[in-house]
């Protein structure tokens, strides 16, 4: 698993730090494209969506690997928190573990890429 950490970080009317996760989706090969996008329609988007203090959830289809700059990847979620510690919070508790698990156990572990940034212009007003 890859973590990349943007080093600066926007700050909103509010004064919060809107960041966004980006993960990109590699199924592995054992895991055909069908039992793939089932599981992200089913379990797995909907499991992202309720993660503690996430306050946008976005599916990205297959396309350009967002978090590797090079590639293509099965699909890619951005999952937008308040700040670095409610993505931290998100992450570690118990519904985060079981999301990260899940997706990991679908997903090929050499190309499994995850990326910590500023949220884009207008991302903050979410």
């Amino acid at each position: 698993m890859e973590l990349i950490v943007a080093r600066q970080q926007r700050q909103t009317k509010e004064g919060l730090r809107v960041v966004r996760l980006i993960i990109s989706l590699h199924r592995s090969r054992e895991c055909p494209e069908a039992v793939f996008r089932r599981a992200w329609a089913s379990r797995h988007g909907p499991a992202g969506r309720r993660l503690p203090g996430v306050r946008r959830f976005v599916e990205h289809g297959p396309g350009p690997d967002p978090c590797a700059g090079e590639g293509r990847c099965d699909g890619a979620v951005e999952l937008w928190f308040a700040g670095p510690p409610e993505l931290q919070a998100a992450l570690m508790s118990p519904a985060g573990r079981a999301f990260l698990g899940a997706i990991a156990a679908e997903l090929d572990p050499r190309r499994f890429h995850m990326a910590v940034e500023p949220a884009p212009p207008g991302g903050e007003v979410l």
